[in-house]
């Protein structure tokens, strides 16, 4: 039974509760710590043996000992402790433990190369990597495996230990280090507090929606740590995916009727290039995908489906809960809601929440007016305290008070905020600049058989001062036959209507080609081969 809303405001009002303690805050609440909170779609053996559905009473129980390993390795307040697991429950479990002890988890992607998590380790001063078995050979094989590492299986055989009281946390005490993309290089080590990582979710508890949530996210990223604290202290059911793959999120909607889905874009891309059968998501009230802003086809497909409900009463088809985040915030600062009945597409991210305060800067850090595309800054308490070790990233991640999203903006004069590129992504070319988030958009929205499409940059063979736009495509299933160029005319002969430049090449390339450890299309590595080729 989900959470009443008097207890909802009394967890809201407890400023003791934050993202190292909630869940001991739980435990202590006049609530049924027997009934099934968390259910996965793959077991751990080696904390649970068979089991896949837990009680808040089955989870302490699981948190405990893995505390009293940590606690037999010799782990103690401070420390931090890498962690490069299988995606699943497993980090939440480590994050819970070693926030009981005071230490500080590093969740890393399991999808990062062994090379790059050892050097991201080195760089970040970690004393100790978890990781699991399928991991190990890549790990030891590394130039760079200085690192102590510690193979999750002999971490649990030790002798268990008496863990210490839970620690007394004060608001600026670290309980993450989570990681950017490492889209550019060793990936930048970002700083969550017991404050900051908490401050979103608390704000927006009394807000949140569903009552049957199916978490999608990478279940290393902060995100998804962040769900989860949100879900359990409403009192929800949440059902991890670790496989994440189309059939396998039709299969778990069907059987466990899930009413609120949350992903990353990429998986809906995936869900999407599906043909969707209606009859299978009729417990589907709303979706929810955190990090870029998704794409206007894929939203109407998915809003199709389901029903939502006004004063109780259903509404044909479910709501899309568009929000914008990235790895340096404990929460999204922007959010654009869609259902049948709306129409706010354009790569608009919305509004801010209450809580955040955003700007669209100069290079300056002068604040423009509405109209005028600049670099988009926020202010709140959710974003993060830094880039750990790392000052100068820091202060280069602010400007005039704002921390700089890495994202290209401008709002309207209602205020909506409209997102058209990456800072890194824009192309000068000799007949102006493309904004290539904005313009794939207006490809997308015209070009009804074109299902992803990726602009990056390339060298310009007459004019070094500028450079040429490509364009990689991949067609939906059922095609119309053409060829590369017959499209690319098309293409351009609509970029031109709405004076944007010409692109120079067309490739047909999967969505899933070059990609990152969260699915992005890696423009910079489509630049890279580009330039050798």
């Amino acid at each position: 039974m989900m959470f009443s809303k008097s207890l909802i405001a009394q967890i809201q009002a407890d400023d003791s509760i934050g993202a190292g303690n909630f869940y001991e805050a739980i435990m202590a609440l006049p609530v049924d710590l027997h009934k099934t909170v968390l259910s996965i779609d793959k077991t751990i053996p080696l904390y649970a043996g068979q089991q896949t559905h837990f009680s808040f009473n089955d989870i302490q129980q699981i948190v405990y000992q893995v505390a009293s390993k940590y606690c037999a390795l010799g782990v103690s307040e401070g420390d931090l402790v890498g962690l490069y697991l299988d995606d699943g429950l497993s980090y939440f479990l480590h994050y819970l433990a070693l926030n009981r002890l005071g230490a500080i988890p590093v969740c890393i992607n399991d999808k990062l190369p062994a090379d790059t998590v050892l050097a991201f380790c080195k760089s970040t001063n970690v004393g100790v990597l978890i990781h699991d078995d399928d991991k190990e050979a890549a790990l030891k094989a590394s130039a760079e495996a200085d690192s102590p590492l510690v193979n999750i299986n002999k971490l649990m055989v030790l002798c268990s230990q008496s863990i210490p009281p839970a620690k007394s946390f004060t608001a600026d005490d670290v309980v993450l280090l989570a990681h950017t993309s490492g889209t550019t290089g060793i990936p930048k080590a970002v700083t969550f507090t017991q404050h900051s990582f908490f401050f979103g979710v608390k704000s927006q508890l009394h807000k949140q929606q569903g009552s049957k949530v199916l978490s999608a996210l990478p279940h290393s990223h902060s995100s998804a740590i962040s769900v989860l604290m949100s879900s359990l202290l409403r009192g929800a059911e949440i059902y991890l995916l670790s496989d994440k793959r189309p059939d396998h999120l039709i299969h778990s909607i069907k059987k466990y009727q899930h009413d609120l889905i949350i992903a990353f874009p990429k998986t809906y891309v995936d869900l999407c290039k599906q043909p969707l059968v209606a009859e299978d998501f009729t417990s589907v009230n709303y979706w929810i995908a955190t990090g870029d802003a998704n794409h206007e086809s894929h939203i109407r497909k998915l809003i199709s489906l389901g029903q939502h409900y006004i004063n109780n009463q259903p509404q044909p088809g479910s709501v899309f809960i568009d929000n914008l985040g990235s790895s340096e915030f404990g929460f999204a600062m922007f959010r654009n809601i869609h259902s049948l009945k709306t129409n706010r597409f354009n790569r608009c991210i919305g509004k801010p929440f209450s809580w955040v305060e955003a700007a669209i800067l100069s290079e300056n850090g002068q604040i423009l007016p509405a109209g005028k595309i600049g670099k988009l800054g926020v202010k709140s308490g959710t974003v993060t305290a830094g880039y750990w070790n790392n000052k100068q990233l820091t202060e280069e991640a602010q400007l005039a008070g704002y921390w700089l999203t890495g994202d290209l903006a401008y709002f309207d004069s209602s205020g909506l905020f409209y997102h058209v590129d990456r800072t890194s992504d824009p192309i000068d070319t000799c007949d102006g600049t493309i904004y290539s988030c904005q313009t794939e958009e207006l490809i997308l929205s015209h070009f009804k058989d074109v299902f992803e499409c990726s602009i990056y940059s390339g060298p310009s063979i007459d004019n070094d001062a500028y450079s040429v736009a490509h364009i990689c495509v991949e067609l939906i299933a059922d095609a119309e036959l053409i060829l590369d160029f017959e499209l690319l005319n098309q293409i351009n002969h609509l970029l031109r209507s709405h004076h944007i430049p010409a692109l120079t090449s067309l490739e047909f390339q999967a969505s899933n080609a070059h990609t990152g450890v969260t699915g992005k299309k890696l423009k910079r590595r489509l630049r890279q081969l580009r330039e050798v080729a």
